[in-house]
């Protein structure tokens, strides 16, 4: 049964396809690179795989199933090259997947959360799945229907050269994960399938929240859309901000022009309402160019989410979408985060000069060392 696709709530029923035989030409099959062809045929003969160490029958069928446009992509897997990945505690299973820092601003990804029905299941696991239910002690979400809280277990968090897919165990069960990813400007919102994972839950948490609210194809972190909707240069290219006691973060674009943007903090048990004051947003003229910063508190310890949404033609779109972590930093930490961002405003600075051709507008005004101390003054990260 497929429940979960985009972040959003399905019950579609599917059964098993032997499918049927189209003959196609694929140009990835000629001169494939023999680690990449390894995850999808095995030779008879050892020699014939063509590695520097060859692999056994076994650790092949272990292997990821990754489809030719995974690689295509430019993708690597960096988490557990495996086909089935199990969580026996029922901590959350984290698949990672690198790309070029280059294609991060255009770059999209979904997936599709399909559950293993019942009647698939054999009677031992079914009674090992109801003494789990049993026993769990369901979490208090009054604000929210059962539906709801059903389809927002799946966090898709975007880092620099990275995107985690975090899969978060509500139940205990047999899961199939299918992810798509490619570039937006190839795709738009319909990227290409790339693997398939199996996954198995054998115990459920006491306390699994989900997500503070669904974002969507959108998902977490700056995309595609966040450029076309006007904003530009984000000071946070990671999906997860964090918000400690001792300061205030400041989460910035650089706009064309002055916009209508509105600023919302969620929780999944916190009314919206009492959170406003946590956040604010302001627009201001810096030097021949705008900056939309928006002023992040700490609200509380806890997972939030920050939803920046711009208005056009009486409108309101979703343009970016943040998780939001809270934290006491130690001392130590604070140094290291300062010297990790300084680290990320030179590559945010490069991405504008060749990304968005900011550089000519800038230029005119402030040189390259001004520009750069303009910017931190606007990530405010100390």
């Amino acid at each position: 049964m497929k429940i979960e696709k985009e972040g959003r709530l399905h019950r579609e029923l599917s059964t098993a396809n032997t499918g049927r035989d189209v003959p196609a030409y694929n140009h990835y099959f000629i001169f494939t690179k023999p680690e990449e062809f390894i995850h999808r045929n095995f030779p008879d003969d050892e020699k014939w795989q063509l590695l520097s160490q060859s692999i056994t029958k076994e650790e092949f069928m272990a292997k990821s199933y990754l489809r030719p446009t995974f690689f295509q992509n430019g993708f690597k897997l960096l988490s557990d090259d495996k086909c089935v990945l199990t969580s026996d505690t029922g901590d959350p299973i984290n698949i990672s997947i690198g790309f070029q820092h280059d294609d991060n601003a255009d770059l999209v990804f979904a997936y599709e959360l399909s559950l293993k029905i019942e009647k698939e299941i054999s009677e031992e696991e079914q009674n090992h799945i109801e003494d789990e239910t049993t026993d769990k002690e369901p979490a208090d979400h009054t604000n929210e229907c059962e539906e709801d809280r059903g389809r927002r277990y799946v966090c898709v968090r975007r880092e620099d050269a990275k995107v985690t897919f975090e899969i978060r165990f509500h139940q205990v069960g047999v899961f199939k994960l299918r992810l798509f990813g490619g570039k937006y400007s190839y795709y738009g919102n319909k990227p290409p399938w790339i693997l398939d994972v199996r996954l198995n839950c054998k115990k459920v948490l006491p306390q699994v929240d989900p997500l503070p609210f669904d974002p969507g194809v959108l998902g977490w972190g700056p995309g595609p859309t966040t450029s076309e909707l006007g904003l530009f240069v984000p000071s946070h290219i990671d999906s997860v901000v964090h918000v400690t006691v001792e300061s205030v973060e400041v989460i910035s674009f650089v706009v064309r022009q002055p916009i209508d943007a509105l600023v919302v903090l969620e929780h999944v048990d916190k009314n919206m309402e009492t959170l406003c004051d946590f956040v604010t947003i302001d627009i201001s003229a810096e030097q021949g160019f705008y900056v939309l910063k928006t002023e992040l508190r700490y609200p509380g310890f806890g997972e939030y989410a920050l939803r920046i949404d711009v208005r056009e033609r009486n409108r309101l779109y979703n343009a970016c979408n943040y998780i939001v972590h809270t934290r006491i930093d130690k001392p130590f930490e604070v140094q290291l985060l300062k010297v990790c961002l300084q680290y990320k405003l030179r590559l945010i600075i490069y991405s504008a000069y060749r990304e968005y051709n900011l550089y000519c507008t800038l230029h005119k005004n402030t040189t390259n060392v001004r520009y750069m101390c303009l910017f931190s003054k606007c990530l405010n990260s100390s």
